[in-house]
């Protein structure tokens, strides 16, 4: 099955200036891709949405992100069809608890999220709040929350940039998550054990990260740069980048390769000898093959 999201801001209004509301949601698709081409199933109407979407390890729920709605919501089957399981989920950041940009305050934003191996946690990145919230999937309630920024945990460390606009999320098992911080260009781990949840370490990286992908063993973390046209390859035992490579053609393809390919998403063939990228500032997908010290080549 595959789950495609709609993400973005959806408001049509009639001719009185009225808000639409059946033509002003986000959506789901639904497709049954077991075999031959894909087969759209069902299309489920969100309130609102940022780029949150992930399956339950037991592929029998689903949750979305509410963006500004701060919140997430649980989808389970039912005769067949996916619908949404109880009220959504609320995150808890009031209106005046975003950043301060000028004279106002930005909403909260709910993006990335990701579940643990056991399903019982889903971890949730606010964009405008620095910070990640823990959400048990049993209580359906939101149980702790971490601001990312170094001062915030630290007041010796006030005023340290870190942390700031997190995005996407990936849990390692149980214990660890990845958060991409997009503004600070680092990706925060997390200890989500400890109680409340810690900071383990902060990991550079030379552009903006987004999105992020790990393998099955759980031992490589692949980040996309956009800003950078890179991928960058995350040793996840030792908490270190190990590679970094250019996501624009190879030598050869072009006669010359400017600036702009912008990463923003990436994935795995299934026997993980291959990565795909997704330049969205060049339309294009770009084919690494996943090399044997870890490092990725670009093959086209």
């Amino acid at each position: 099955m595959l789950l495609v999201l709609t993400s973005g801001f959806n408001r049509n209004f009639d001719a009185n200036g009225k808000l639409i509301v059946g033509d002003s949601n986000e959506y789901v698709f639904v497709f049954d891709i077991a075999s031959g081409a894909p087969a759209q199933k069902q299309v489920i109407q969100v309130p609102n949405a940022y780029s949150g979407i992930a399956f339950a390890p037991d592929g029998a729920h689903f949750y979305v992100s509410g963006g500004k709605d701060d919140s997430v919501h649980t989808y389970a089957q039912t005769g067949g069809n996916w619908a949404e399981s109880g009220n959504p989920i609320t995150l808890g950041h009031g209106r005046g608890n975003g950043i301060t940009q000028g004279l106002n305050s930005l909403l909260p934003a709910a993006a990335g999220l990701a579940v643990t191996a056991d399903g019982k946690t889903i971890v949730v990145a606010n964009y405008e709040n620095d910070s990640i919230s823990l959400v048990s999937t049993a209580a359906d309630d939101k149980t702790a929350e971490l601001d990312l920024r170094p001062g915030k945990n630290d007041p010796s460390k006030a005023g340290v940039p870190g942390g700031e606009f997190p995005y996407w999320v990936v849990v390692k098992g149980n214990d660890v998550a990845y958060v991409s911080s997009v503004r600070d260009r680092e990706v925060v781990v997390i200890d989500l054990q400890a109680r409340p949840p810690r900071i383990i370490t902060r990991i550079p990286v030379t552009g903006n990260p987004n999105r992020m992908a790990i393998d099955k063993a759980q031992t490589r973390l692949y980040v996309a740069l956009d800003n950078s046209d890179e991928v960058a390859v995350i040793d996840t035992c030792r908490n270190r980048v190990i590679h970094t490579v250019k996501t624009a053609a190879p030598s050869g393809l072009l006669a010359s390769v400017v600036p702009g390919a912008s990463p923003n998403s990436l994935t795995s063939s299934a026997d993980e000898l291959t990565l795909y990228v997704t330049n969205g500032g060049t339309n294009s997908v770009a084919v690494l093959s996943v090399l044997t010290d870890g490092g990725l080549r670009v093959d086209g």
